[in-house]
């Protein structure tokens, strides 16, 4: 059966964000997580969050880390090293992480909230600036299996990504809506573009609802399945936070939707 849906966007034509749309989507969200932080009760900072090992207070944390790094490389590299001396246990990347964290352990909310306010839109130009040679520099992902990746798709792309997922993980722990905001949309069509990219099942309608959400193509030929999700939960579904996402077959095989719940894009 083939199913003709009304124009949905073909997935892996999607145009890839240039770093001046990055950096404005980038300030865009600025706002809403700094308006989520401000709204957080304290005891909602000691939450567990879907990133494991992590509060809410300590994914802020690592968030604020990331964005020193970007503003000076130095930050970083040594970074790097006291997490591979620290947490030997742990993949490069994570034990990196957990450095970030463990410099504002014992930070105050407000500390955190005045840092990532402050920090953010230094790294949003740090990443505006960095210049074309370095951009394509390739480098380790630090994550088994992932191949390596150029500065630039890490610097316009993934910052941004996993800022907004981190967002969604601290109105997760707090049990506060998810507010959608002005970067949203773009969020979710970029992550859906890396997943065409990759996709290799047959060809789909995905469907994602609510205000980040569009309908967009998979796959090379003509498609022989929809699918509904909720936006948001199926952004959690790709990033490895959410295995059993509510995914309804509106029409094709059934078994379509096991294929998209193992999909996985890189956050």
């Amino acid at each position: 059966m083939t199913i003709t849906p009304p124009t949905p966007v073909v997935a892996p034509y999607i145009a890839r964000l240039d770093r001046h749309d990055a950096f404005r989507l980038f300030n865009a969200e600025l706002p809403s997580m700094v308006a989520l932080l401000e709204s957080l009760s304290p005891a909602a900072w000691d939450k567990p969050t879907d990133c494991s090992r992590w509060s809410v207070h300590d994914v802020v944390a690592h968030l604020i880390g990331a964005f020193e790094s970007m503003i000076n490389p130095v930050v970083q590299l040594r970074r790097m090293r006291q997490g591979a001396h620290r947490y030997p246990e742990l993949a490069k990347l994570d034990a990196y992480n957990e450095v970030q964290v463990d410099a504002r352990r014992d930070a105050a909310p407000a500390e955190l909230v005045e840092a990532y306010a402050r920090l953010a839109p230094k790294a949003a130009r740090a990443a505006l600036r960095l210049p074309g040679p370095i951009r394509r520099l390739k480098v380790s992902s630090g994550l088994p299996g992932v191949p390596r990746l150029s500065l630039g798709y890490l610097a316009d792309i993934i910052v941004l990504r996993d800022a907004w997922m981190h967002r969604v993980d601290i109105s997760q722990a707090a049990g506060t809506p998810f507010i959608v905001g002005a970067a949203d949309r773009v969020v979710v069509e970029q992550v859906i573009r890396d997943l065409a990219v990759e996709w290799t099942g047959p060809g789909v309608v995905l469907e994602l609802t609510g205000d980040a959400g569009g309908r967009w193509q998979l796959g090379s030929g003509p498609p022989t399945a929809a699918v509904r999700a909720d936006a948001v939960e199926y952004m959690r579904t790709l990033s490895g936070r959410h295995d059993t996402p509510d995914l309804n077959v509106t029409d094709g095989p059934p078994e379509t939707a096991p294929l998209l719940a193992d999909a996985r894009v890189l956050f």
